[in-house]
């Protein structure tokens, strides 16, 4: 395998842990982590109309979106460099079901979380829309 393809592989899957020691934090810590970005971004969405836990529940729900967005990126450099034709594809696919599903199961095991279907689904949603994204802008060069 080329050195390049092995440090692609590499890079997505430490990504992928990154994401998953976000599940692993327990329920006050990944509350207190949220809260605090919320309590930054408040004074714009304030004007907005919007009371915290309205921010506080975007957030959450952007941090999925945005890091399974970001994945994605990972993801498809990595398989392209490793597989041909529908391999490409299917990669990815499995990639990105198999690894929300994994996402959200962990945080069954862990204080105070747990894990969620709609949260798997705002993953794959992120995770797509980035596929989709690359894709479009990849077929229009």
């Amino acid at each position: 395998m080329k050195r390049k393809t092995v440090l692609l592989w590499i890079l997505t899957l430490s990504y992928t842990m990154l994401i998953f020691s976000f599940s692993m934090m327990t329920g006050s810590d990944s509350g207190g982590l949220s809260s605090r970005i919320a309590a930054f971004v408040m004074p714009f969405f304030s004007r907005l109309g919007l009371d915290f836990e309205a921010v506080h529940h975007l957030i959450r729900k952007l941090a999925h979106f945005s890091e399974y967005y970001i994945l994605a990126l990972f993801v498809k450099a990595a398989s392209e460099n490793t597989f041909r034709g529908k391999g490409v594809i299917l990669c990815i696919m499995l990639y990105g079901i198999i690894a929300p599903c994994i996402d959200e199961t962990i945080q069954l095991f862990v204080p105070g979380r747990a894990g969620a279907l709609t949260d798997v689904l705002i993953d794959m949603s992120g995770y797509f829309a980035s596929w989709a994204t690359a894709s479009l802008l990849k077929r229009n060069q």
